[in-house]
């Protein structure tokens, strides 16, 4: 088979004398274009660390909530987060899921907080001042990465693990 693919533009070809045939094998080259340009990974961040981890409080898992580690210095790193299943554990995520936290200097926070008491009546609501609080499950210093004290350097020497003790005290 034969297909000239400038016969649509050349002036010495009539424009009757294009050839249908040519149409599956242009269609075919543009979609097999397509599908590699869909394939292509999107560009990361530079200088990732893969950091999984595990919260203790008061010497159990604590089941829920989430792990936060906020940049020491707004010209290293970009916040990551990783929410805390039943077990205790966290993967840390920037962009995509998993995709871990950039090297630098960290302070960390650990955000849970109780779970919501449900649907309450408009009376309940009202008798509230119409503000409904949800408490904290650990104390409340460390949902904040400038008071919790906990920190992380994340370099390529990292272990890609940190475990986070919470005590009362």
């Amino acid at each position: 088979m034969h297909c000239y693919f400038g016969s649509l533009l050349s002036p010495r070809v009539p424009h009757h004398s294009y050839r249908p045939r040519c149409i599956p094998a242009t269609l075919l080259m543009f979609f097999i274009v397509l599908l590699t340009m869909g394939c292509a990974k999107p560009a990361g961040l530079p200088n990732m660390v893969h950091v999984r981890g595990q919260v203790i409080y008061q010497g159990e898992p604590l089941r829920s909530g989430t792990v936060v580690y906020v940049p020491r210095s707004p010209d290293e790193g970009r916040q990551a987060r990783g929410e805390i299943q039943p077990d205790g554990t966290f993967v840390l995520t920037t962009l995509r899921p998993g995709d871990g936290v950039q090297t630098g200097e960290y302070d960390i926070a650990v955000v849970a907080l109780a779970a919501h008491p449900g649907e309450l009546s408009r009376e309940a609501i009202e008798a509230a001042g119409g503000v409904i609080k949800r408490g904290y499950l650990i104390p409340d210093k460390y949902a904040q990465a400038t008071t919790s004290g906990i920190h992380d350097t994340v370099d390529k020497s990292h272990s890609g693990v940190k475990v986070i003790e919470i005590r009362d005290r």
